[in-house]
């Protein structure tokens, strides 16, 4: 797959909710993180579908996601055309078909319980995004830069934001 839209087969309902996650050399716990989402998303009353951009691994990542879209029709397998996350998120939202959409890292250090919680949040309205706020940083060094980031964004974008990096983020499609 090379990143293109595909209408959904035939039968298959168009999701509420779109997961993207970009995937770069994680074949060991990949598996691991896509189950938790799926057992988070499947206790909760949502149509979602997880879409997972291969990015250029060399650790036979692809494999692993080739597998994972062929046990569960509601994953979607990509390829990024280029490295970079950025060109996987792009990719991933050219397959997206949910009504939302997020995106996330792959990795596990997101806890999918916040996806319900996010989504309950762009279903009321009146944002036209939603994201966490990030409260533990690795080091001091991150929290100052950090720091820095969120208030020249703030003032160039004349936001409110606390974490403007924050992720997962929710958008409408």
């Amino acid at each position: 797959m090379n990143g293109v839209w595909q209408e959904p087969p035939p039968g298959r309902h168009t999701p509420e909710l779109s997961v993207i996650l970009p995937v770069l050399n994680e074949a060991t716990y990949i598996e691991g993180v896509v189950r938790h989402i799926v057992r988070t998303l499947e206790a909760e009353p949502i149509q979602y579908q997880l879409v997972l951009i291969e990015n250029g691994s060399t650790d036979g990542t692809g494999d692993v996601l080739s597998r994972l879209a062929a046990q569960n029709q509601r994953i979607v397998m990509g390829v990024a055309p280029r490295r970079g996350w950025g060109a996987a998120i792009l990719t991933g939202y050219q397959l997206a078909t949910g009504t939302y959409v997020a995106h996330m890292p792959s990795d596990g250090q997101i806890d999918p319980r916040v996806l319900p919680e996010l989504l309950a949040v762009v279903r009321r309205g009146g944002v036209d995004i939603a994201k966490i706020k990030r409260v533990r940083r690795e080091s001091w060094l991150r929290a100052a830069v950090s720091r820095s980031y969120n208030v020249l964004a703030n003032i160039l974008f004349r936001a409110a934001l606390a974490d403007v990096n924050g992720c997962p983020k929710m958008y409408r499609a």
